[in-house]
């Protein structure tokens, strides 16, 4: 039967097994919060990455391919 585990108090405890001598222990962040400190500026790069594409798009084939979620709302 499988154990699932809903919350992770101490993530050391899952974090086992025999490394070579010269392997180099990756550091890993110690709460979600840190977690999503770190991923921030990744998240931030990719959105404007993919706001720059859409807007690429629309002006290449002179068509919005986007539509504001609340727009219908607004008339």
């Amino acid at each position: 039967m499988i154990k699932i585990v809903w919350s992770i108090k101490d993530i050391n405890k899952y974090q086992t097994g025999n490394l070579p001598d010269n392997a180099i222990k990756i550091e890993t962040p110690k709460s979600v919060d840190e977690l999503m400190k770190k991923a921030l500026p990744i998240a931030v790069i990719l959105c404007v990455l993919l706001f720059a594409a859409m807007l690429g798009k629309t002006i290449v084939c002179k068509v919005v391919v986007i539509s504001p979620i609340f727009w219908w709302d607004l008339l």
